[in-house]
């Protein structure tokens, strides 16, 4: 019955959907505890729920525009229970806000499949993961998705291959230079530091749990789209095939990440 009510693109589904995503970031927010109630901390709860919500809706503009849900909702329902499965997230401000901007950088990478400014989305797309890794450093690995994208989408020419990193590194460079204008380069470089870690112990069985479920979903959904590969366009499999090398790398930097808590 669920799946019914998603298999189409309703607007009254991206209003209930965005209704949920709200009781699961009340629900996150009661769960640790409120320390004291103020206008301070209404507003810095506000902000942070704008963030989310406009993660949500960039996340449906890129399925809905590639159609990567084959004109159903079920992404963007798959992408709020997400989130209320490691509600933990909702807590964690830097990895929000990169995961703000790794979306805008993924918005401008799946649009190369048309020829439009393809520079300038390839600048876009590296100038987003620039920023993204001032919140979390492990976001340097998506330019690897800058480099997929230009083969797929058959943009092969070497000032694309060198285009996203100079997006990458002028947010970086601007960061950089208004810090040594202050005397202090020590905080860049601490904001850039890339600790890595490959154990696993961080997380909690619970966690673990729900890690493997969606793991399950995710195997599940990848077989039934390959049993129909040969019948999608050609623009869908493209895009597919950049999906599936996002997954990997998604699943790189959790492997990688040094604090495994859910959170990432």
């Amino acid at each position: 019955m669920i799946v019914n009510f998603f298999n189409r693109t309703k607007p009254i589904n991206l209003i209930f959907l965005s209704l949920l995503l709200f009781i699961f970031y009340i629900i996150a927010i009661i769960s640790h505890g409120i320390d004291s109630f103020s206008m301070l901390f209404f507003l810095n709860k506000t902000i942070r729920f704008i963030l989310v919500w406009s993660s949500f809706m960039i996340f449906n503009f890129i399925i809905s525009k590639n159609n990567l849900a084959r004109e159903s909702d079920l992404g963007i329902l798959f992408y709020v229970l997400l989130f209320g499965l490691f509600s933990t997230a909702f807590t964690a401000n830097n990895y929000l806000y990169a995961h703000l901007f790794l979306l805008l950088s993924f918005r401008r990478i799946y649009s190369l499949r048309t020829d439009l400014e393809p520079k300038q989305k390839l600048f876009d797309s590296g100038f987003w993961i620039g920023i993204a890794v001032l919140f979390y450093p492990l976001s340097i690995l998506f330019m690897l998705l800058n480099i997929v994208a230009i083969f797929v989408y058959n943009k092969i020419d070497w000032k694309y291959f060198l285009i996203p990193f100079v997006g990458f590194f002028a947010p970086l460079f601007l960061v950089y230079t208004y810090f040594f204008y202050y005397d202090n380069t020590a905080y860049f470089m601490k904001l850039i530091y890339l600790p890595i870690s490959y154990h696993l112990s961080g997380y909690s069985f619970s966690i673990i749990r729900v890690i493997l479920f969606v793991s399950i979903i995710g195997i599940w959904s990848v077989l039934a789209i390959y049993s129909k590969y040969a019948q999608e366009s050609i623009n869908f499999r493209q895009s597919w095939i950049l999906t599936i090398f996002q997954l990997l790398i998604a699943i790189l930097v959790l492997v990688l990440s040094p604090n495994k808590n859910g959170k990432e």
